[in-house]
């Protein structure tokens, strides 16, 4: 083919969600062919802007309790699966991918992946080039920004054949969750993709995309309040590790975060943060069972004895 082909995953279902993604395609099918993979069905307006589209109504999400969040920095150590309150799309994605390349796998080389909720700024497409030469002019059949043991999926470059002969996508959720001892993940996507390839045929680059592409918004969309907004940090309740003291994380590691301020309250205690490039804790003592946290105008409710039970979430100073 002429022009290379970029898969789009996003499931179009909020108004926030369907603006970013016209947002993310109108940014690439003038130099790209779009392939737009979604497990919600997408409105006609949007598919009139890409060169194909798959609409998959199963969308199995996944319990999987080894799956976290985490922030390594020279004060503490985080990690986090926010208390179980949401299911992983790993399986679900995967098989968005799969669908996609089962599609083109005769029509296309090669192909892109990127995650519909971000906009690649116009200094920034360029570089999706520089992502491809740089992959085949090292000889490798993928190219993935690489962090600890996982691979980001918000972005990435492959080799269509290569994705077909190394990752296998069980037929069902269950079979996903059974797969993952047998490759040693733990069950995250990027992680399930990492150990899913000969890493001496991967280009690997430790960066996270957010600063390879500084002039765009890569991966902008947030579900974790119940509503989708954008938000480019963290918050959570999380025990010490060696013992049952609860803190009050708050953490940002994006390139450039959107400037505002956070209204936080945690039970009485009222304070407001900057949002910005740090993270920081603060001890909590609970009056009761239950420890309310707002954050402008988002409430969760954490159980405390639901943070101290779940080992899987802790902090531990350095």
């Amino acid at each position: 083919m002429d022009r290379d082909l970029i898969i789009i995953g996003s499931y179009p279902k909020e108004k926030e969600v369907i603006e970013v993604l016209k947002s993310c395609i109108k940014q690439l099918n003038t130099t790209h062919d779009v392939l737009l993979v979604s497990h919600y069905p997408v409105d006609l307006s949007i598919q009139e802007l890409v060169t194909y589209c798959i609409y998959d109504r199963h969308n199995e999400l996944i319990y999987n309790p080894t799956t976290y969040f985490y922030i390594d920095n020279p004060q503490f150590y985080l990690q986090t699966n926010f208390n179980h309150k949401f299911g992983s799309n790993a399986y679900s994605v995967l098989t968005s991918i799969i669908n996609g390349i089962n599609l083109i796998k005769d029509r296309y080389t090669h192909f892109f992946y990127m995650e519909g909720d971000g906009v690649i700024a116009n200094e920034d497409v360029v570089k999706l080039d520089l992502i491809k030469e740089t992959c085949l002019s090292n000889n490798k059949r993928a190219f993935f920004f690489t962090g600890t043991e996982y691979f980001y999926t918000l972005v990435f470059f492959c080799n269509t054949k290569f994705f077909i002969d190394n990752v296998v996508v069980p037929k069902t959720s269950e079979e996903y969750l059974n797969r993952l001892p047998e490759i040693n993940s733990y069950g995250a996507l990027e992680n399930y993709l990492y150990h899913s390839f000969n890493k001496d045929d991967v280009y690997q680059l430790e960066e996270s995309p957010n600063n390879y592409f500084p002039n765009s918004t890569i991966g902008g969309l947030d579900f974790s309040s119940g509503k989708v907004e954008k938000k480019d940090y963290i918050v959570d309740l999380v025990k010490h590790k060696h013992s049952n003291d609860i803190f009050f994380i708050y953490s940002n590691t994006s390139v450039k975060p959107e400037n505002k301020k956070l209204d936080i309250s945690i039970d009485s205690h009222n304070f407001t943060l900057d949002n910005d490039h740090y993270s920081i804790y603060l001890h909590v003592k609970p009056s009761s069972d239950i420890i309310k946290v707002k954050v402008n105008d988002n409430t969760f409710n954490y159980n405390v004895n639901d943070i101290i039970n779940n080992l899987a979430t802790y902090i531990e100073f350095k």
